[in-house]
């Protein structure tokens, strides 16, 4: 339904003109035609709270026209059908930028990461009940109206991070949605709800259906927000942690001498480090260098028969390449992380 609210199209329109002309045009043709996803979710984050500022970096529009009509009404521009058979074109603007039209749809016979079944459908309802979050359902009219058909709103007003309809249906659907469910709640600083949180520790095994790349970028991009130590503390508590960095999850109980690390075990200190580091650390590649810096020591520890932890840098230096490799970082990434 529509809500009170109106997102910012003007910043948005000022810095993605063409997505003004698409939304016309489909209108005038008389389709259905709206911002949805991430731009609009963060604009009406912006009203919230006006200090977080707006900077739309993507529009993703959603419509009800089928490829095929998109493609007769733009027949003036370049169209590349990315994934088509998903109702998916991405339409080349005059000042080079590219634009992704999607045709509502819905989706069906998952495999836990992918759709084995698309339908391409008129209405908007359907799109969105498909998605994850209640806050990334929203969508907005060209005039920036809002329409919350899922309850984002007031998610977002009291930084609730909540799955949409059945969250054991919508993490089935791609198991990564459950790293992402952590990036946000760190993202808007907000808490997981409980049925939500529920069926992420019940299917936590099963991110490692999940390719190491998808889960690599996850990673990093809760690592690039203002909470990452909190996105450890929540990979960790919801069972996550073990199945993606199970040399991080080695740390917990590893002791420290109390004269130099007064603050606890091994895991302890490095949260510690992290908490500090996201005051002003942005790089991503930096905060993992950061979680990964002591993961030598248990290894050191019991190489040392429980005396010392002499040597863990090297040994560490060591596993955190084959994390880098694991992951399938780039040459250049892991080598900064073993700087």
């Amino acid at each position: 339904m529509s809500s009170d609210y109106r997102i910012d199209t003007e910043k948005i329109f000022g810095q993605h003109p063409f997505a003004r002309e698409i939304l016309d045009r489909l209108n005038a043709a008389g389709y259905e035609a709206v911002l949805i996803g991430g731009v609009v979710r963060d604009g009406v984050w912006a009203l919230l709270d006006p200090s977080i500022g707006f900077s739309p970096h993507e529009v993703d529009i959603a419509t009800s026209a089928l490829p095929q009509e998109v493609r007769r009404l733009f027949r003036d521009r370049p169209i590349v059908g990315v994934g088509e058979e998903f109702g998916v074109l991405v339409i080349a603007a005059p000042d080079s930028q590219q634009y992704e039209v999607a045709t509502f749809r819905t989706e069906g016979e998952y495999d836990g990461r992918w759709p084995g079944k698309i339908d391409l459908v008129r209405d908007l309802s359907g799109d969105v009940n498909r998605r994850d979050l209640t806050i990334n359902g929203l969508a907005a009219t060209g005039d920036g109206k809002v329409i919350d058909l899922v309850g984002g709103i007031e998610d977002l007003k009291a930084g609730l991070i909540r799955a949409i309809g059945d969250p054991q249906v919508r993490f089935a659907e791609d198991y990564l949605r459950m790293l992402r469910t952590i990036r946000f709640a760190c993202r808007i600083g907000g808490r997981i709800d409980p049925a939500t949180a529920e069926a992420i520790a019940v299917n936590a095994a099963k991110i490692e259906s999940i390719s190491w790349e998808r889960i690599c970028d996850e990673i990093l991009r809760t690592l690039a927000t203002p909470a990452s130590a909190r996105g450890i503390e929540l990979l960790d508590q919801l069972g996550l942690l073990p199945h993606i960095l199970p040399e991080v999850t080695a740390m917990k109980g590893v002791p420290q001498p109390e004269e130099y690390h007064p603050e606890g075990d091994v895991h302890v200190h490095t949260l510690l480090a992290m908490r500090i580091a996201d005051r002003f650390v942005f790089d991503p590649i930096v905060k993992m260098a950061i979680l990964l810096h002591d993961i030598g020591k248990p290894k050191a520890l019991a190489r040392n028969d429980g005396v010392n932890m002499g040597g863990h840098d090297a040994i560490g230096a060591r596993m955190t390449r084959k994390i880098g490799t694991r992951l399938r970082m780039s040459r250049h990434d892991i080598a900064r992380l073993v700087f």
